[in-house]
């Protein structure tokens, strides 16, 4: 439990530090968005940690942040940004049904991860076996992350894993998948709030559910993979970002772009979609004639331009040192893409939600769809970079 109210609790106050002022996300925003925050806050601590050659321990870890939090609460100024507005709407039937389900399935999620060990591939290959050793050893360095195959990924998930066997005293193979689990939880639950604050609360249960039902995101929810943790920062980068086009509050764009170079702190492809997001910020500020002068407005698609190019770069040099094997295998690979993406039940009504929301907007589900649609299409792009 205290790995999970721990990251939360920091999140939270980050959030609310940052995103002040007249613009505040509500209450249920800021708990969303405040676990994957919070976690990779403290990842990035144990990767400077052992700077101060000081061992891991969960009391050494969380001490600072105490001490911040204990600050914060005594100066007034910090203190009043904590506070949050917290919206009700009524609840209808439909509502409810949606939430009775949802908890349903967070039920399984974690059934799930009591009842299987760690068995993915990757996972047993170096996420988690980094996860261990930095464990067992107290700390990480490059020459303990060179013993697995991972030594040239970012840390978040073997850090997350360290972390989550710190709080429970010993290393479980079961519920060190926890984190995967409730970053999961927490980008439906952010679609959701995203949703109720541009429709209803009718809106923001059926988004959940949405997201909730997608069976290759649950599927990834418990195997320890990176993918998840790049998709959620990913994804709750652009959710960001539509705050952002309706509130015109700078704090917000800020803490999208912390969300998005958190991606590449999951996983190296994050830089790519780093690019990406640039570029979307430059094309919105274009819209909204905010960018005063050209040469502004190049240097931002230079940028995000060289982030693109310099992550294809990273992530791919493997597949340029050896292009004609990878030709040759396209005419098996491509095949078997498609059908996956399109024919198989990994992303269940995606495809027939994506088809239909452009042509009949004044359904229900076409407002609701909105922004699941974004983040499900940013989803589908950080795997099919993989």
């Amino acid at each position: 439990m205290l790995s999970l109210v721990v990251p939360m609790a920091i999140g939270y106050g980050l959030i609310s530090v940052i995103a002040s002022g007249h613009a505040r996300l509500t209450m249920g925003e800021r708990i969303a968005f405040s676990y994957p925050l919070g976690a990779a806050a403290i990842t990035l601590e144990m990767a400077l940690w052992p700077l101060l050659k000081i061992p891991y321990s969960f009391v050494g870890l969380v001490l600072p942040w105490i001490i911040l939090g204990g600050v914060a609460v005594i100066v007034p100024k910090i203190r009043q940004h904590l506070k949050a507005p917290v919206t009700f709407q009524r609840w209808e039937p439909l509502s409810a049904v949606i939430a009775v389900w949802l908890v349903w399935k967070v039920f399984w999620l974690l059934a799930e991860i009591a009842l299987r060990p760690i068995n993915a591939w990757d996972a047993v290959a170096y996420w988690s076996l980094m996860g261990k050793i930095f464990f067992y050893e107290s700390t990480w360095s490059p020459a303990l992350a060179s013993l697995t195959r991972g030594a040239s990924q970012p840390l978040f998930n073997p850090l997350i894993q360290t972390w989550t066997a710190l709080s429970l005293g010993a290393w479980n193979e079961n519920w060190v998948q926890l984190p995967f689990a409730i970053l999961f939880i927490s980008l439906v639950a952010a679609t959701g709030v995203k949703m109720e604050r541009r429709g209803s609360s009718r809106s923001g249960w059926i988004a959940a559910g949405l997201m909730m039902g997608l069976p290759f995101a649950a599927m990834h929810a418990i195997v320890a993979y990176s993918d998840l943790p790049l998709a959620v920062f990913h994804g709750m980068a652009y959710l960001l970002l539509l705050i952002y086009l309706n509130e015109k509050d700078k704090r917000i764009l800020v803490l999208s772009a912390i969300f998005i170079i958190l991606s590449i702190w999951a996983k190296r492809h994050g830089i790519i979609y780093t690019g990406v997001w640039g570029v979307c910020v430059f094309l919105i500020d274009l819209k909204g004639e905010k960018i005063r002068s050209i040469p502004v407005g190049l240097w931002t698609m230079a940028g995000a331009g060289a982030l693109f190019l310099a992550g294809l770069f990273w992530t791919r040099i493997g597949v340029i040192a050896d292009w004609g094997w990878h030709m040759d295998r396209l005419s098996e690979i491509v095949p078997v893409l498609t059908a996956r993406l399109f024919t198989y039940g990994h992303w269940n009504v995606l495809w027939a939600l994506a088809l239909w929301a452009p042509w009949l907007p004044f359904l229900l589900f076409a407002l609701v769809t909105k922004t699941w649609l974004l983040c499900a299409n940013w989803w589908t792009a950080a795997w099919m970079s993989t």
